[in-house]
């Protein structure tokens, strides 16, 4: 399900950026590259990430040799580069019910320059795919590992259905009216953030005073998620169990707000937060709804790989058709 899921992702972020997919759910794999060059440039990502001074010198370095980046990595620029001058050259004029995509929007505001636009359709491809992915892995392999919680999220599912509170497919609105839903994305979210590295901040100038400890200005300092998700003392003892139940209204809770870091938080909050929200809420409801998943006997826990991300390699599963009288 591993591979089917980051298909996915790569195709929907195609769409929002420009209005155009990459095709690999089509293919159930990618031909373009795409994906190796990420896994080849990750490790290096993080590194640099961590020790940014070493950049410049890594930089020269590599033209010194004649180094070059994965070659997939330019296709990936190459394919971005061509999208935008096909969405500059194009005449055709959408009516107000067509929607527009991420670029065309910056187009059509006419304050973008082409360089502003290589960006953020950057920022989108490198790395607005593989963290959707990373989490709609570890959310689905944490509700087929606990069948109470599927049970009860098919049993919400088919709720919705019957009194009509789910289209097909279901709209992010009715997600998110869907309580049993949100709350095992966020259990899930919570539980295996995607990003496995502290989040570094810069103390201002004067420093500062945090719970007491006054740190210096132009101190770095930061929070690992998977450590403030797994403190006892905010989440509780069972900080390390996948409990979607501690979400529901009635229950103890946290200041998520304070304490839910899977996205960041504060003015550093990830920028794409709310399509990563979109597509999970969208998918997981249709694949819980419409198929039943049998997980291979052989995953204890999930095959991750962390270097920034916290990337699942499989999840192995058999996968049939759902039969319930709900269902369509």
């Amino acid at each position: 399900m591993f591979s089917w899921l980051r298909c996915y992702a790569f195709d929907v972020i195609g769409m929002i950026t420009f209005s155009h997919r990459l095709g690999f759910l089509d293919h159930g794999r990618d031909e373009t590259g795409f994906m190796k060059a990420l896994d080849e440039i990750n490790p290096l990502s993080a590194f640099m990430g961590v020790f940014p001074s070493v950049w410049p010198v890594f930089v020269r370095v590599g033209k010194i040799f004649g180094a070059s980046g994965p070659k997939g990595l330019q296709s990936i620029l190459d394919y971005v580069d061509a999208r935008i001058a096909q969405v500059q050259r194009s005449s055709i004029a959408k009516s107000e019910s067509d929607p527009l995509d991420f670029i065309e929007r910056l187009s059509s505001a006419k304050t973008a320059s082409t360089h502003d636009m290589r960006l953020a359709a950057n920022a989108n491809m490198l790395a607005g795919s593989d963290t959707t992915t990373i989490s709609l892995t570890a959310i689905l392999y944490h509700v087929l590992k606990n069948p109470a919680v599927l049970s009860k999220l098919q049993h919400e599912l088919d709720e919705a259905v019957k009194d009509g509170r789910m289209s097909s497919p279901i709209t992010f609105k009715e997600a998110q009216a869907l309580p049993y839903l949100q709350a095992v994305i966020k259990e899930g979210l919570r539980v295996h953030p995607a990003t496995g590295f502290t989040m570094p901040r810069v103390v201002p100038a004067g420093g500062a005073v945090f719970a007491g400890q006054f740190l210096p200005e132009g101190s770095v300092v930061g929070a690992n998620p998977w450590v403030i998700h797994a403190n006892q003392s905010i989440w509780g003892a069972d900080a390390r169990t996948y409990n979607p139940d501690r979400w529901l209204a009635g229950k103890e809770s946290v200041p998520a707000e304070t304490f839910f870091m899977s996205f960041g938080g504060g003015s550093r909050t990830c920028i794409g937060k709310n399509i990563s929200l979109l597509e999970i809420s969208k998918l997981l409801p249709e694949l819980i709804r419409h198929y039943t998943f049998e997980l291979d006997h052989e995953v204890a826990e999930l095959d991750t790989e962390c270097f920034w991300f916290t990337m699942p390699r499989k999840l192995p599963c058999k996968v049939t058709k759902r039969q319930t009288d709900s269902v369509e």
